[in-house]
C-alpha cells in the first residue's frame, strides 16, 4: 500500500499524504442502493449466496465494519486470499472448489463483461449487473425469485 501511494503521489504530483489518500480510496467504495435487499431476497428464497471479489483486504474490512455485508453471504473468496484475480479462470475454479456448488447449478453476477466470460466457459450462468432492479428481472425470468 505504501509503495503504491508513494509512486502515485510522486508521478501525479498529488498534494496529499499516503494515509489520507488510502482512506479516501477505501471509504469511497459505496454499496449500490438495493443490492443488499436483492441478496437477502435471494437468501430468503433458499439460494445460498457466495461472493467472488477482487477487493483488497483493507477495503473489505472497512466496508464490513460499516455494513456487516459478510453476514449476508454463506461464504466466498477474495482474490487477496489466493493471489489470483478475475478474469483468471483459476479464481473461478477456486470459488467452485470452496463453495462445493456445481458450475451448472450456479449463477454469477458481475458488472464487468470480462469477468463473466471465464465463468460462462465453465458452464456457469452469468448475469451482467447493471442495477439491482434489472438483476432482479433477470432472476425472475430464470424462476429464481
Amino acid at each position: 500500500t505504501e509503495e503504491f501511494w508513494t509512486k502515485a503521489i510522486s508521478s501525479l504530483n498529488i498534494p496529499a499524504g499516503i494515509e489520507e489518500l488510502n482512506n479516501q480510496w477505501i471509504d469511497g467504495y459505496k454499496l449500490i442502493d438495493g443490492t443488499r435487499d436483492l441478496i437477502l431476497e435471494l437468501k430468503k428464497a433458499g439460494l445460498p449466496q457466495y461472493y467472488l471479489s477482487d477487493n483488497v483486504r483493507e477495503r473489505v474490512d472497512r466496508l464490513n465494519q460499516k455494513t456487516g455485508f459478510l453476514e449476508w453471504f454463506d461464504g466466498g473468496l477474495f482474490s487477496f486470499e489466493v493471489d489470483v484475480r478475475k478474469p483468471n479462470p483459476r479464481f473461478y475454479e477456486l470459488g467452485i472448489e470452496r463453495t462445493k456448488v456445481l458450475p451448472t447449478e450456479t449463477f454469477f453476477v458481475d458488472d464487468k463483461l470480462s469477468a463473466l466470460e471465464p465463468a460462462k466457459k465453465m458452464g456457469i450462468y452469468t448475469i451482467l449487473f447493471i442495477s439491482p432492479e434489472e438483476c432482479r428481472v433477470e432472476l425472475r425470468n430464470l424462476g429464481l425469485l
